[in-house]
């Protein structure tokens, strides 16, 4: 796996739209916002090759301007992991943010494959209690009794693929940890054939309570390939990212790194954690065989 780093971008660790790194640019882009103070917020703008936009997730509406500004075309797709007001707070804003410019995005909210146009497609596998599997939908809800209780285990999680490159996300899934519901185990041991995935979002804002080990063995396997991960976070998540899920994730990123908005104020270190206080923009070249971090470039997964 070839790693090109472009060191002169990698003063003191400070990236994101900074002036320590380039103007971002590639065919595909998503942006994790850092989006800060008091209130919890969490949202990704992913712009498409069209120049139009994909939101997972949205923020409160503590954040909505930021989430706007960040809009430089229209809002074609938006997905919302779960109903908690970090991840959907700021829709009612956006919404009629959208009205007034004439737009009417589509809300992605079922398990398949999505074509978001110029070969980028979405591969939703898990939503609500649905989890699409080899031998057809599966219904986690009657695998885990009192898992529609809990808005975390109820998270959508999907993989974005262009090319080579893939990228996993799955809101707030809980993995047992911190007495949550165990779905990320559930999952792994339906024998999902998802195939390599570059970059993934961590769960839950990198707390204890996911990414377990079934999850990384499922998505971060041992292979030598070089895998970035992403947490989006601010001081206010508190243990986040937590310490042993950076433990968990260490020994398998093979040169890639954990990339963090900012971190809560009772963070875990790592020597593989790169904290940003800024957003995480992942630039992935025409194509898809490429992509960067704040200018250190990594080989999609062939």
């Amino acid at each position: 796996m070839k790693r090109t780093v472009a060191l002169s971008i990698l003063v003191l660790g400070a990236c994101g739209r900074t002036d320590l790194c380039p103007e971002p640019s590639g065919a595909l882009l998503l942006e994790q916002l850092y989006l800060s103070g008091p209130a919890l917020n969490e949202a990704m703008v992913v712009t498409l090759p069209s120049g139009g936009h994909l939101l997972i997730d949205v923020g409160n509406d503590s954040r909505y301007d930021q989430v706007r500004d960040a809009l430089a075309g229209p809002t074609e797709w938006v997905l919302i992991t779960h109903q908690h007001q970090d991840h959907m707070g700021a829709l009612d804003e956006l919404e009629g943010h959208w009205e007034d410019l004439g737009q009417a995005p589509t809300f992605i909210d079922g398990v398949g494959i999505w074509a978001l146009g110029d070969g980028v497609e979405l591969e939703l596998f898990k939503h609500g209690c649905e989890l699409a599997t080899p031998d057809g939908v599966v219904d986690l809800c009657a695998v885990l009794p009192g898992m529609d209780q809990e808005e975390n285990a109820m998270s959508s999680a999907g993989v974005l693929r262009y090319g080579a490159f893939a990228y996993l996300f799955a809101g707030d899934l809980s993995g047992g940890g911190s007495d949550s519901v165990d779905v990320e185990t559930a999952i792994a041991d339906q024998g999902l054939a998802l195939g390599a995935v570059d970059v993934a979002h961590i769960s839950h804002h990198g707390k204890q309570s996911s990414t377990n080990q079934a999850w990384v063995d499922l998505f971060f396997p041992d292979d030598g390939h070089a895998r970035n991960a992403v947490v989006g976070a601010s001081a206010a998540y508190l243990a986040a990212p937590h310490e042993d899920v950076l433990d968990r994730l260490g020994s398998r990123l093979a040169g890639g790194w954990v990339w963090v908005t900012a971190d809560g104020v009772l963070a875990g270190d790592h020597d593989n954690k790169r904290t940003l206080d800024a957003d995480v923009v992942i630039s992935v070249d025409p194509g898809g065989g490429s992509y960067a971090i704040c200018g250190e470039l990594f080989d999609a997964i062939p």
